[in-house]
């Protein structure tokens, strides 16, 4: 029987939303934040089409190190950092509950559909 070690993807898929995603914050309402990374999904037309109604895209958060469980729709955003230096890019808005993907019980990531992306500056 071939068991799946879910921890050491969890890590490898923490390592590629790292790589090429950027550092993020969940940031609820009354200013309390988590630090997370977040990586954009890049969605061909028909992909965009399958949306939820409100969605303008989707992110995958990485479960590892986000203290606090699941992001919370309706008391969150996701607010998207500037690689180096930390500054704030964009403002995001999550439009239906964060969708872990775990198999075998162990959340590996979140995904979150988003809408209203805003500039920051």
């Amino acid at each position: 029987m071939i068991l799946a070690n879910y921890e050491r993807r969890k890590q490898r898929a923490h390592a590629m939303i790292v790589k090429y995603g950027n550092p993020a914050k969940l940031r609820m309402r009354d200013g309390t934040e988590r630090d997370c990374y977040a990586l954009e999904v890049q969605l061909s037309p028909g992909e965009r089409r399958a949306l939820p109604a409100n969605a303008d895209g989707v992110y995958l958060v990485s479960a590892v190190g986000l203290i606090g469980g699941a992001p919370d729709f309706d008391k969150e955003n996701l607010v998207i950092l500037e690689r180096t230096t930390g500054e704030e890019i964009r403002r995001l808005r999550m439009d239906t509950p964060a969708m872990p993907f775990a198999p075998g019980g162990v959340v590996i990531y979140w995904e979150l559909n988003t809408r209203g992306a805003t500039s920051a500056s």
